[in-house]
């Protein structure tokens, strides 16, 4: 096998990638999750809710 020779990566100084300089709220608008009925399941799909920073913001159906 040969090796694999890969490209080196960007010189630039490490940090926040560009999409997320505006903050959480202007990258995720809207986010429908669903879940399958389970209580573990739906106290994960909250979690995720909330890790995005929209917990603010959500309706339960």
């Amino acid at each position: 096998m040969r090796m694999i020779k890969l490209p080196e990566p960007p010189s630039g100084t490490p940090g926040m990638p560009e999409i997320f300089e505006g903050g959480v709220y202007t990258v995720i608008r809207r986010a429908v999750v669903i879940g399958n009925g389970f209580a573990g399941a739906e106290n994960q799909c909250l979690g995720l809710v909330r890790a995005l920073g929209l917990s603010d913001r959500h309706s339960l159906y």
